[in-house]
Formats: C-alpha cells, sequence, structure tokens
C-alpha cells in the first residue's frame, strides 16, 4: 500500500484548506461556523501554495499542470487584476509559496506522483 503526502497543497487540491486566512475567518471558525471550499473570496495561502504547486509540477510532471491551471483559474474566477495582484504581494501568499516551494524542493524523483496530480507513477522495479 502506498501512502499519500499530505501536504498544505494537497489539502488545498482537496478543498480541505480549513486555515483561517484573516482575524474575521479565525473568530467565525472558533465559533463553530465552517465555510465550504472554495466559497466566497479566495485568499493568499490558498493562492500561494496552489501557485508554487503549479510552479514545481510543471517542471517535473508536464501531464498534471493541465488540472492545476484549471484549479488556480477556479480560484482566481471574478477577481480583478488589481485584487489578483493584492493577492500575489500579500505576506499570506508569499509566506505560503515559499513554505511549499522548500517543501516541494525536497520532494524525492520517485514520489512525484504522490505530490502532483495526474502524474505517472514510477514503474515497478525503478
Amino acid at each position: 500500500m502506498q501512502r499519500c503526502l499530505l501536504t498544505p497543497v494537497l489539502l488545498v487540491l482537496l478543498g480541505l484548506d480549513a486555515a483561517p486566512s484573516s482575524a474575521a475567518d479565525a473568530a467565525a471558525a472558533s465559533a463553530g461556523a465552517s465555510k465550504p471550499a472554495l466559497a466566497g473570496k479566495t485568499n493568499g495561502r490558498t493562492l500561494g501554495l496552489t501557485d508554487s504547486m503549479l510552479r514545481y509540477c510543471t517542471r517535473v510532471a508536464p501531464t498534471s499542470a493541465p488540472a492545476l491551471q484549471a484549479r488556480r483559474a477556479t480560484l482566481i474566477q471574478g477577481l480583478s487584476s488589481t485584487d489578483l495582484a493584492r493577492l500575489e504581494h500579500s505576506t499570506d501568499y508569499q509566506q505560503a509559496f515559499q513554505s511549499e516551494d522548500q517543501f516541494l524542493a525536497m520532494v524525492d524523483e520517485r514520489n512525484v506522483h504522490r505530490v502532483c496530480p495526474a502524474a505517472d507513477a514510477p514503474k515497478k522495479g525503478s
């Protein structure tokens, strides 16, 4: 049985990213309010994780790029170019991007299929 690496990006891709992006989100979460994935506005953390994953997977597993590009398009749908630029320059975005970038740099070539969606698994005996 293979183990799956549950990185913050995989949680985002699965729609399980529940980390609050602001004090208001944290207060709502502590009050028991739940927010569905992608409901409302996109936060910098989610976009930063997705962009880092897109950059990495496009380089090491190009077959996974369309799925990640679609995910990014969904995240930024309806945002103005000004709002998108604000998100991409936010502290949350920068920290998430850099953190995930550092993690992805440590992923062994044999485990790319566990990190990138639709990446081909290595052949048995390799």
